[in-house]
């Protein structure tokens, strides 16, 4: 499979801002259903109210699965929290449950759940020189002025995928590096790992007519899973 690399471009395929009462007690569940052209990701708030009698937080946990498989847990109590999933491309159902622990009285809610597609960066005349995911044991944050500066995740998750880009055309070099920092997905023949491109990590050469970029996407998925399924 050749390689492709997709960018966020704010294309929405699916929308639904009002609030949603998922229930109250153990499996109790909603879900929502879109198609994606390209591979892209879901976007949802979430807010639980999970706790003992006492006050203290309790076992339940808040389940988020996308056809089936299980992609985000979140235990105990949450105010609304904004929450990321790649996907795929192709039909993706997200599924909102309580978990099996959820109390009588225990609840959640969700909010401006939204799809969205993300775009195919033809620009880009080859992908090379690519690395197997490597497993990160820290997902650092740059310091910017401005952008995208949201996964920020500790412990051994996530990994890192080195790869080389060739653009043969000053133009699509150039619309590419305008718009680098961004979340992306990249689909190869071992799966589609979706993540952030930082401009720290980004290397620029000319050879002859060529621009090469040497640079590196950070995913948050496990490796060897990428996005269908952690």
């Amino acid at each position: 499979m050749i390689p492709k690399l997709y960018r966020r471009n704010q294309q929405t395929i699916f929308s639904q801002s009002a609030e949603a009462s998922i229930g109250k007690g153990p499996g109790q569940s909603i879900s929502f259903d879109a198609d994606f052209p390209t591979p892209g990701w879901w976007i949802f708030d979430f807010k639980t109210d999970v706790a003992t009698p006492n006050g203290e937080i309790g076992p339940g946990e808040f389940l988020v699965e996308i056809s089936g498989v299980l992609r985000y847990r979140a235990r105990g109590p949450y105010t609304w929290t904004r929450h990321y999933i790649f996907v795929d491309a192709g039909h993706k159902r997200i599924t909102f449950k309580n978990g099996p622990q959820y109390g009588a009285d225990d609840q959640s809610w969700v909010r401006f759940v939204s799809a969205e597609a993300f775009e195919y960066l033809d620009c880009i005349a080859a992908i090379g020189n690519m690395t197997p995911p490597r497993p990160l044991s820290e997902i650092q944050a740059f310091p910017t002025l401005a952008g995208y500066n949201r996964f920020q995740r500790s412990g051994p998750n996530g990994c890192r995928i080195d790869f080389d880009m060739v653009f043969t055309r000053t133009v699509d070099f150039n619309s590419f590096m305008d718009g680098l920092e961004n979340f992306y997905v990249l689909r190869n023949n071992q799966g589609a790992w979706g993540g952030v491109i930082l401009p720290q990590e980004s290397e620029v050469q000319r050879k002859g007519p060529l621009y090469i970029v040497r640079t590196a996407l950070y995913s948050v998925s496990h490796p060897g899973v990428g996005v269908n399924g952690e």
